[in-house]
């Protein structure tokens, strides 16, 4: 079967203490209480957290948490991942449960990027509370939306995720960038590379034009200030977009 969602990604920050300002008071997220020990974790919904961001040296993509629908499915993707000889490394069950999902392993696709196959992910009844009154970010069964991932190797790249990980066989071609779909072809859940890029894009976007007013007034104050204090704030783009560097192309 194939990869239902983007559950989670992951990152490495030297800036732990700007993030959870910048996200609570400039994006209207919500600091999950429940995230991995030593982490900060940030919620746009019923899951709890949706982004996992580690203290490191750098600004560092980690990984992409993409889930499957059942165990079945989970099971069926590591299959055809060792049968092409592509490396995987199973988590523990304490790996698993700091995620909040039933199984956990890890492995990158031929560009280098890293990816975390997860199945059974858990919700929180706890309702979302934006400090900024945010009611919600758009999510639901596209989880977090789409990621875009650098690669040199763009053939491979899609296939791996075509044929190994069951993404549908829609091909979009953008400029240098190339989108195909999660199977059963929501428009919004998408996976692309860009051609040639060493930095991952990982959108998060409001579910109402409405909301998005509650936002861009601390957008407009963030881009109006000045060039040398941008140099100190986490790397985060007007357009709700998390752009983090990645490890060097293959």
């Amino acid at each position: 079967m194939a990869v239902k969602a983007l559950a989670y990604i992951t990152a490495e920050t030297a800036k732990i203490d700007e993030w959870k300002t910048y996200a609570t008071n400039i994006l209207g997220v919500q600091i999950a209480e429940k995230a991995p020990a030593g982490t900060l974790g940030l919620r746009l919904d019923d899951r709890p957290f949706r982004y996992v961001l580690r203290e490191g040296k750098e600004e560092r993509f980690g990984a992409a948490g993409l889930t499957h629908a059942t165990k079945k499915d989970f099971d069926e993707t590591i299959q055809k991942l060792e049968r092409a000889g592509v490396r995987v490394e199973k988590g523990s069950a304490a790996d698993a449960k700091a995620m909040f999902v039933e199984e956990l392993v890890r492995t990158a696709d031929p560009a280098g990027n890293k990816l975390e196959l997860v199945w059974g992910c858990a919700e929180t009844f706890e309702p979302f509370l934006s400090p900024q009154g945010v009611t919600g970010f758009l999510t639901g069964e596209m989880g977090l939306g789409h990621v875009v991932f650098p690669s040199n190797k763009v053939k491979e790249t899609h296939d791996f995720y075509q044929e190994l990980l069951g993404f549908g066989d829609f091909l979009f071609v953008l400029g240098n960038f190339f989108f195909f779909l999660f199977k059963g072809g929501q428009t919004g859940a998408v996976l692309g590379t860009r051609v040639g890029r060493k930095r991952v894009i990982v959108p998060a976007e409001v579910g109402r034009d409405d909301e998005k007013d509650k936002v861009n007034p601390a957008l407009h104050r963030r881009s109006a200030s000045s060039s040398k204090d941008a140099e100190r704030r986490p790397p985060l783009i007007v357009s709700w977009r998390l752009d983090f560097r990645t490890t060097p192309l293959k």
